[in-house]
């Protein structure tokens, strides 16, 4: 199974908004097919590894990440079921339970009654991890979210307000890193505030596995046409906005190249960013890694749409008190009130340290 986790690995970031899968088929002792899921779901690990193996997979056993589909909802071709019935495969083990309701546990009964034996739930926790985009975003009909900045040991995201502190703050071990990651997601997000202090062209510059989508959150519209995330020429430019926004500076927008979304405002009229992740899963936009700034961070936490942090601590202490911090926002009314961490992991990258870890 952990053979087929690093098949796995090798789609991710190209198979958006299905899932990358991997697929190992073992006979006799040894290896003898190997297999993930192809570009935007083309063919799904079982069949890329069946249709190579041909009938040498008769009699064999097939590791698959995630439980084979019994339905053509994710690609025109045949069930991954039909196909292993019809290679002769004997036995099935898989590690993550298929969640779409038009499975549901059918493909492991349709196999077992045409005598294929089928063991699931192998390595679950670590198969689910590997899913996790494709789990939640199912689930919950919105983007798996992700927050990833850059951070000071003393929580600050900039040196002082109103100033960038783009690229001074990440080793070049870190900086690769965060794009790498950047490239297997489906869309970047930042607020108004992030584009016009910091003015980033939010693309990914290592990895080159896609070009991600960015995501302004803007209620008024005010991003400006000559912004640097205009200049790439792939990936889509995304402004969520509200019924607030002049029409003018929404066609301007959409004159730049910008999709215009208009999302439901909340009572001060910012995007209620509840309504506005699901006009994006609408879209197909699956993941979205959120990078700033504090404002919209805190929204997000607050409205309990984050499901995974990443902060790179760079090994610094910068002060002041009306220095921008990570988490902006209200203050909290009781301490039971602040966001928790479970899984928490720790590592150092380069002279930064990344914590990572799940909302409890």
């Amino acid at each position: 199974m952990r053979l087929a986790m690093d098949q796995a690995h090798r789609g991710e970031g190209t198979t958006s908004p299905y899932p990358s899968v991997g697929c190992v088929i073992v006979k006799g002792g040894r290896v003898v097919g190997r297999g993930f899921t192809q570009p935007k779901g083309r063919e799904h690990a079982e069949v890329h590894a069946l249709k190579r193996l041909g009938n040498r997979a008769k009699g064999a056993t097939l590791y698959s990440t995630l439980e084979p589909c019994h339905h053509n909802d994710y690609t025109d071709c045949e069930p991954c079921s039909q196909w292993i019935v019809g290679s002769g495969i004997r036995t099935v083990v898989w590690g993550a339970r298929d969640p779409n309701p038009k499975n549901a546990g059918g493909c492991t009964r349709w196999l077992s009654a045409r005598r294929v034996r089928v063991i699931g739930r192998v390595l679950q926790k670590e198969c689910e991890q590997l899913h996790e985009v494709f789990l939640v975003s199912l689930a919950r009909k919105r983007p798996f979210v992700l927050v990833s900045t850059a951070v000071s040991l003393d929580g600050k995201i900039t040196w002082q307000k109103g100033k960038s502190s783009k690229g001074e703050f990440s080793s070049g071990a870190a900086f690769r890193r965060v794009h790498d990651l950047r490239s297997r997601v489906d869309a970047i997000g930042v607020g108004i505030t992030t584009i016009q202090i910091d003015n980033p062209r939010l693309t990914a510059r290592v990895g080159h596995r896609s070009t991600p989508a960015r995501v302004i959150i803007d209620s008024h519209c005010e991003t400006p046409v000559s912004a640097k995330v205009f200049e790439a020429k792939q990936g889509a430019v995304i402004v969520v906005t509200t019924a607030y926004a002049p029409l003018i500076r929404r066609e301007e927008l959409v004159a730049a190249g910008a999709q215009v979304i208009v999302a439901a405002e909340t009572s001060t009229g910012q995007v209620n960013l509840k309504d506005a992740l699901k006009r994006l899963y609408q879209q197909g936009i699956t993941s979205l890694m959120i990078e700033g700034g504090g404002e919209l961070i805190a929204s997000a936490l607050k409205a309990r749409l984050v499901d995974k942090v990443y902060l790179w601590y760079a090994p610094l202490l910068i002060g002041g008190r009306d220095t921008p911090t990570l988490v902006e926002g209200e203050p909290l009314e009781r301490l039971s009130d602040a966001t928790r961490l479970k899984d928490v992991t720790s590592e150092k990258i380069g002279n930064d340290i990344l914590i990572g870890g799940y909302i409890r």
